[in-house]
């Protein structure tokens, strides 16, 4: 995912995949430099603890609460930082079994199992393809995307992707917020496709 926009390889220099052992202070800023632009942390088994006390619940909230804490200056207090973005993550478990905390469950997508089925044997092919040959599809999608915004009646489609998802996975409070961020990456998937940038068909993601 991180090749669609820079470097997947978190080795390389410049890769945007970053890592869950960090200070909410440093989580809040990555947030603020990449605001419009998705998040990418690895491992949440990475996250700090304090005690028995992981920060991966407080990490979520930061990053979901879309601008930082309220700080002081010596003469006031500092900018506040705003943010509007996703995080796309790695674990070896759900974020959710890690956190008793309801508003944890609320704000994380799960996908669960193995991303690959029984073709494990083509990662490393796949993985020296996507070092060689990135940053390509975002900056397509975005040229595409400015050239036919006026066109596309996003508040429609959104609309419309937000109304099928809800008869399929209920009108409960979680699944109401949860709801608005399966619309959003399926009508993100709809929209990359319709650009005829991607060399497969689609499927939706959630049905």
């Amino acid at each position: 995912a991180a090749s669609v926009w820079a470097c997947g390889d978190d080795r390389h220099p410049k890769s945007p995949v970053r890592s869950w052992a960090s200070t909410i202070v440093g989580l809040e800023r990555l947030a603020s430099l990449c605001n419009g632009l998705p998040l990418f942390l690895d491992e949440t088994k990475r996250a700090r603890s304090y005690g028995n006390k992981s920060e991966l619940p407080a990490g979520v909230y930061a990053i979901c609460n879309g601008q930082g804490r309220t700080r002081g200056a010596v003469k006031g207090s500092q900018a506040l930082p705003h943010w509007r973005t996703i995080c796309l993550t790695t674990g070896e478990t759900p974020i959710s079994e890690q956190s008793r905390d309801g508003g944890t469950v609320t704000r994380t997508v799960s996908m669960w199992g193995s991303p690959f089925g029984g073709h494990s044997a083509a990662v490393p092919a796949m993985t020296a393809a996507v070092c060689e040959t990135y940053g390509r599809l975002g900056p397509a999608f975005v040229r595409w995307y400015i050239e036919h915004k006026a066109e596309l009646g996003l508040r429609a489609m959104l609309a419309a992707s937000t109304k099928r998802i809800a008869t399929v996975i209920g009108d409960s409070p979680v699944a109401q917020r949860i709801t608005r961020y399966l619309a959003c990456i399926d009508l993100a998937g709809r929209l990359v496709h319709q650009a005829e940038l991607l060399p497969w068909d689609y499927e939706d993601p959630v049905i």
